[in-house]
This record gives C-alpha cells, sequence and structure tokens, in this order.
C-alpha cells in the first residue's frame, strides 16, 4: 500500500512467483518489492537472481521466505537457508533484520524470523526497521520501514 501522495508506478515482473513491485520517488527513487515464498514451494537462488534482475536499483525487497538459517540464529540450517545466504551474498544485498521474532507457529508457538527485509546498500540510512509488537490478528508480526527524510516526503511533487 503506497500513498497517493507519494508519486509511483507498478513494475510488471515476468514470473510466476507470487510477488508485486513498485517504483516510487521519495528523496530517490528507488524500487520497492513484496515476495512470498510458500513453505512447500522451493526457494531457488536463479528465480530470486531472476527476480531482482527485473527490478531497479536501488531496491527494497520485503520478502516471507519461510526459510531458516544460521545468519537468522535459528538452530538449524535448512536448504532454503543455505540458498538465502548464497543469494545475499553474491548479489551484495544487506539485511535490516536484527533477530527479532516474526512469525509464530500457530500449533507450536514457537517462533522464527522468516519474514525478511532485503536491500540495496545505498538505501541502508534512508530507513529504520523496526517489527510492531502485536500480531493484529495474523501469526506474522507486522514489520515496517520508517523513512528518516520527512522533509523529502513534504517536498516531493504531486
Amino acid at each position: 500500500m503506497i500513498t497517493k501522495s507519494i508519486p509511483h508506478r507498478h513494475i510488471n515482473l515476468k514470473s510466476n512467483l507470487q510477488e508485486v513491485a513498485v517504483m516510487l520517488l521519495l528523496n530517490k527513487t528507488m524500487t520497492l518489492c513484496s515476495r512470498y515464498n510458500p513453505p512447500s514451494y522451493p526457494l531457488g537462488g536463479n528465480k530470486l537472481d531472476e527476480l531482482i534482475s527485473q527490478l531497479p536499483s536501488p531496491f527494497i525487497l520485503i520478502h516471507n521466505m519461510n526459510a531458516h538459517s544460521i545468519i537468522r540464529r535459528n538452530t538449524q540450517n535448512h536448504i532454503k537457508g543455505n540458498t538465502l545466504e548464497n543469494f545475499i551474498e553474491h548479489n551484495e544485498l544487506c539485511l535490516w533484520n536484527d533477530n527479532t521474532q516474526t512469525y509464530i507457529h500457530p500449533a507450536t508457538g514457537s517462533s522464527s524470523v522468516i519474514d525478511l527485509s532485503l536491500y540495496s546498500p545505498s538505501l541502508f540510512l534512508d530507513f529504520e526497521w523496526s517489527v510492531h509488537g502485536d500480531f493484529c490478528g495474523s501469526d506474522h508480526f507486522l514489520t515496517f520501514l520508517h523513512y528518516n527524510n520527512k522533509a523529502a516526503l513534504l517536498n516531493t511533487p504531486k
């Protein structure tokens, strides 16, 4: 969801994955992409590479990965986690997550970090990442990116 006061346009992605992307203008042009990877769907690194090749830089990739990885301090490393780590390293991406749990399993009550916020390094100072403390009716906590340059929002052309 993007407010109408921020200039933006939809990006048509050529993919059979569950994702949506927009290019938006704040103090600079950037791309925001949201993607869902079902738990039973393999996380192919080539599919992720194909996705980001379609995203104009710099970009933010908000992703429900359903992948466990040592980099997020989970106790075991899964195949999806290895794929994820290789993808992040190969593409020189950054991770906003700070190990705050983003998901609670409804049956077991166990928690994990499966919702990731990846980004191009040039966006590091532009946003602050946080997790909302309430489920708001979901089994995932909401994650927020707070834009640091409020003056740019006020001066953005309509």
